[in-house]
């Protein structure tokens, strides 16, 4: 008992008729081996609370007692408890999640570095490669004027030093792309204006090979990126559409606005010259990664052009999914974000084909 409290008559007839009621309410269980007609309205040994007070009904020669113990004391330290658990939780969460913040900085910090230098190291590695390149360039040529040597010996030479300067060209492009997608710096550009101008050299590149281009452009969608890298992203998926696809085959070129009107869908797809395993459709944009049909020498390339695409739309904001409905074509689907402002229509589509013509046709 914490102490004894101290009320006047009124106030504890008010008190008991209080629990007297709160006790009627309550289903009873009679008692082992009374009888129904020796059970008080309220069953002996009920208990429970009323307000602060705990009660107890017990047995009394001159009839029943109602006793009650004053529990203000033991209910207000319970409550004290709570709140004083409830703030050292708040508290320690706060702290943890204070301690977590920071600790991943320095954990992440690392990483970060790690790419920096990483990326660093292909620029310088890449600039170091073009002297000696170039050198062996400039001999060969010199060979060649000269006479001395193998010709043919000499035209693989020149075609393997081109060959690794595009692959250096190509490094430097890319670890510039993912410097400039780490810093996440975009503006605005008429993606419609940007696909068509894109599109107009290949084509000549279609007649070339014998191969259809066919084109559907949606006029009016501007988002987010620059004209340039926009251009060369439209450039790297159709040298990869017509370097992959078989003779006599189409490349289709699709750009409109998503169904919401937030976005612009940009679509290449072309048919392949062997199968394609699903499996490794992630794996394309992946550095130097090439299937065993683009492994060929004939194919050229270096397994980085994808990669570059990969980093030219995520410095957009948008994403870039390949796909293989069937498994003889190849599909290339990009999705970046339209400018609020602008008015995105899908009717009206400007479309266009171009059907290749054989070499030596005019």
């Amino acid at each position: 008992m914490s102490h004894i409290a101290s009320v006047d008559k009124s106030g504890a007839v008010a008190l008991a008729d209080a629990v007297v009621a709160q006790a009627a309410e309550k289903p009873q269980l009679p008692k082992a081996g009374a009888s129904e007609g020796t059970q008080s309205p309220q069953a002996l040994g009920t208990y429970g609370f009323s307000g602060a007070y705990r009660y107890l009904f017990s047995a009394d020669p001159k009839g029943e007692r109602v006793t009650f113990l004053d529990c203000r004391r033991q209910l207000d330290q319970s409550w004290r408890s709570v709140a004083t658990s409830v703030a050292m939780a708040a508290a320690g969460y706060g702290v943890a999640s204070l301690i977590i913040v920071l600790a991943s900085k320095q954990l992440v910090r690392p990483l970060v570095e790690a790419q920096r230098k990483q990326r660093r190291f292909i620029t310088d590695a890449s600039h170091e490669l073009r002297t000696p390149l170039s050198i062996i360039l400039a001999n060969a040529d010199l060979l060649e004027l000269e006479g001395e040597g193998d010709p043919e010996s000499i035209g693989d030479i020149k075609s393997q030093v081109r060959r690794m300067e595009s692959l250096t060209d190509d490094l430097v492009a890319l670890a510039r792309l993912e410097e400039a997608h780490a810093q996440a710096k975009t503006g605005s550009v008429d993606l419609s204006a940007v696909v068509q101008e894109a599109i107009a050299p290949y084509e000549a590149v279609a007649a070339q090979q014998s191969k259809e281009l066919i084109v559907e452009v949606a006029p009016g969608l501007v988002g987010s990126g620059s004209a340039p890298e926009m251009g060369s992203l439209v450039g790297i998926l159709l040298d990869n559409a017509f370097k992959y696809s078989p003779e006599a085959a189409s490349v289709q070129v699709g750009l409109a606005a998503s169904k919401d009107g937030k976005s612009a869908e940009l679509r290449v797809s072309n048919a392949t010259c062997e199968p394609l395993d699903p499996a490794q459709l992630p794996a394309l944009f992946d550095r130097f990664y090439r299937t065993g049909e683009s492994r060929a020498s004939e194919t050229g390339g270096h397994g980085i052009g994808l990669a570059m695409a990969k980093a030219l739309v995520g410095a957009a904001g948008g994403t870039i999914v390949a796909t293989a409905p069937e498994r003889s074509t190849f599909v290339i689907e990009v999705s970046l974000p339209l400018h609020k402002n602008v008015s995105c229509r899908r009717e009206g589509d400007r479309r266009r084909k171009r059907r290749g013509v054989p070499n030596g046709s005019s």
